[in-house]
């Protein structure tokens, strides 16, 4: 798709001329396209998409797009052919009952036998697609936050910049790393409902992770039972995202992150370079410099400290005086 050479630009909405033969409506991804433009990714292309413009998107959009997280990998994957030809052959038994005629076998017996063999991604290839952005530190401080309230964009905060490195510190993110499925992905909280795109910010009241909607969130199926019981009340104000798990010294000397506008980066680089001369300064000293007899001061102020603080006569005059002792 497209098929026609002359349609070179694709329409992730468009509907297409298959007919799920159950119901007789076209096919089409409209609805998920209509679900992610009311979200926080809403600025994110869904058609025009060509060859030509790929690298423009990847390297200008702030949104992700429909073709930054969907691309074309195979439909079934590789170690899972044999588990699908197994369902398949069983595809007229199961399903015939029902579903009669070679069409609906022929288009979509093969699309209800992969939904079998599970989801396409699991909860941490899932979270791979979130946090391809959310782990980019220095993309998501250019991002422009919309306020749901009155629609302004604002500059993002270190919480949010931040997110994925919390998530990743997290319990949640600690246990889906290790390959267990207990704990929950990124879009288990923040889209749990609909077509999974339906991301919003937390200010929304229709938002999952609203403060109106914590309770329903976490005491999901398979997650926490019992969130809706008033003792439980200040577990859902747990700060999923809190900074204090984060490393202070990612926080706020990121290199690569934060560049120029950094005042650690800028005081640490001044500090750095007065470190290195003064070192330079007194290797300088130990190498060529003279060995003194007697009391040493030091050579910067050394004798203003001598004269001042201590009384002593300078060493000048102390030079003139011994030579004049000297010729007589």
């Amino acid at each position: 798709f497209p098929h026609e050479p002359e349609n070179v630009a694709v329409d992730c909405g468009a509907g297409c001329h298959i007919e799920e033969p159950s119901e007789g409506e076209a096919y089409t991804h409209q609805p998920v396209v209509e679900e992610m433009h009311s979200s926080v990714h809403g600025d994110g292309r869904s058609r025009g998409f060509t060859a030509a413009n790929r690298l423009q998107e990847a390297e200008g959009d702030a949104s992700p797009s429909c073709r930054r997280c969907h691309s074309n990998t195979r439909y079934i994957p590789d170690n899972r052919v044999e588990a699908f030809n197994a369902w398949f052959r069983h595809s007229d038994e199961a399903c015939g009952s029902c579903h009669k005629g070679e069409v609906w076998r022929n288009r979509f017996a093969g699309h209800v036998m992969r939904r079998l063999l599970g989801g396409r991604w699991n909860k941490a290839e899932s979270n791979q697609l979130c946090q391809q952005c959310h782990r980019d530190a220095a993309r998501m401080s250019r991002v422009k936050r919309r306020q749901d309230v009155d629609g302004v964009r604002q500059e993002t905060t270190d919480h949010f910049v931040r997110a994925g490195a919390t998530y990743d510190a997290s319990l949640h993110g600690r246990l889906i790393a290790v390959g267990a499925e207990a704990g929950a992905s990124c879009i288990d909280c923040h889209a749990p409902r609909g077509h999974r795109h339906g991301v919003l910010p937390d200010t929304s009241v229709q938002a999952a992770t609203h403060p109106d909607h914590l309770a329903e969130t976490c005491g999901a199926s398979g997650c926490h039972g019992y969130a809706a019981a008033p003792e439980n009340s200040r577990f859902l104000g747990t700060d999923m995202h809190d900074l204090d798990w984060v490393p202070a010294i990612s926080r706020w000397t990121g290199l690569q992150e934060q560049g120029e506008k950094s005042p650690w980066l800028l005081a640490g680089a001044v500090l750095a370079l007065l470190s290195l001369l003064m070192g330079l300064f007194v290797i300088a000293g130990l190498l060529f410099g003279k060995p003194v007899k007697g009391v040493a001061y030091a050579a910067l102020w050394g004798e203003l400290f001598r004269r001042r603080m201590l009384a002593f006569p300078s060493r000048r005059r102390n030079k003139k005086h011994r030579k004049r002792r000297v010729s007589r």
